[in-house]
């Protein structure tokens, strides 16, 4: 079996799987104020389309249908941005990994089964179910932070603005029309993010009290390269998710980027030498087993 369309899924997984260091590093150094938000998008995206400007060989192509759905993915990559950072305040990271990753599970793999009538095979169920399995066992019940009512709402958010990522880039792959390549719809979508976050930030900075930009994150070297290395990984593994998308149906490709963003940490935490329970190794073996199935059924 030809296994080459799935590893553009398999390279975003691991990808995404890295990113989370540097958005934890970022919030416990900056916080999750609109201040912070926005100046993280900004860098971020700014940084990723230079990095993707260099991958395209300095070349971008547009077209006015892939303008609009990159600037809705644009707008709703800040929004997931937002969420992200304030529910890592209130949440640990194996709850904000559940909600964020079955938001790229279940939404592109729903429009893909509702709205573009892609077929659903007995391997893509199993996967499905295994999946799903796997990430609610990767749930560490302890609790962290204030109210259920407020940490849930943000990590509601985390869920559908993940979700709706995937959802807009399979709607923009299979429209008709003139559209752009893969690499120049990521540097739209990260332009118009960017741009929209520079201005936000201005309105935000133009409102601030004395106190409020007192308070300011420091901006150190590390908090610069973390945004930095965050803006590189991120882009490259959207750019990577788009490649996929047009090898894979949505209902293959993000069951498969979910099991692999639990498959690649397990693996980094293992390297690291650090021990897993026994709900991680069996969290990581359903895992596993649903990308075998997912890939040979």
């Amino acid at each position: 079996m030809d296994l080459i369309p799935y590893l553009p899924a398999l390279g975003a997984a691991l990808l995404y799987s890295v990113q989370f260091t540097f958005t934890q590093y970022y919030r416990r150094e900056c916080g999750g104020s609109l201040f912070a938000t926005f100046l993280h998008t900004a860098g971020y995206n700014a940084v990723g389309f230079l990095v993707l400007f260099c991958i395209a060989g300095f070349r971008i192509r547009f077209t006015p249908l892939s303008f609009l759905f990159a600037a809705l993915g644009g707008i709703d990559c800040i929004g997931y941005v937002y969420c992200s950072l304030r529910a890592f305040s209130r949440v640990n990271l194996s709850v904000y990994s559940l909600f964020s990753a079955l938001g790229d599970l279940v939404l592109p793999s729903l429009a893909g089964l509702l709205f573009f009538r892609e077929d659903v095979t007995p391997g893509k169920a199993l996967c499905f179910i295994l999946v799903a399995v796997s990430l609610f066992l990767t749930v560490n019940r302890e609790k962290t932070g204030s109210g259920r009512h407020t940490e849930y709402l943000y990590c509601t958010g985390v869920f559908v603005l993940s979700g709706m990522g995937g959802v807009l880039s399979k709607v923009h792959s299979s429209m008709p029309g003139e559209k752009v390549d893969a690499a120049s719809f990521a540097m739209l979508n990260a332009a118009v993010a960017a741009v929209v976050s520079v201005v936000l930030l201005a309105v935000v900075c133009a409102k601030q009290t004395p106190e409020e930009r007192a308070a300011r994150p420091k901006l150190t070297a590390r908090v610069l390269g973390s945004i930095a290395v965050y803006g590189a990984v991120n882009k490259v593994a959207f750019y990577l998710l788009l490649l996929g998308l047009a090898m894979l149906p949505a209902t293959v490709q993000y069951p498969l980027l979910a099991a692999g963003n639990i498959v690649f940490p397990a693996f980094i935490a293992l390297a690291l030498r650090q021990k897993p329970t026994k709900k991680e190794l069996l969290s990581l073996l359903l895992a596993i087993l649903g990308i075998v199935v997912l890939t040979m059924i």
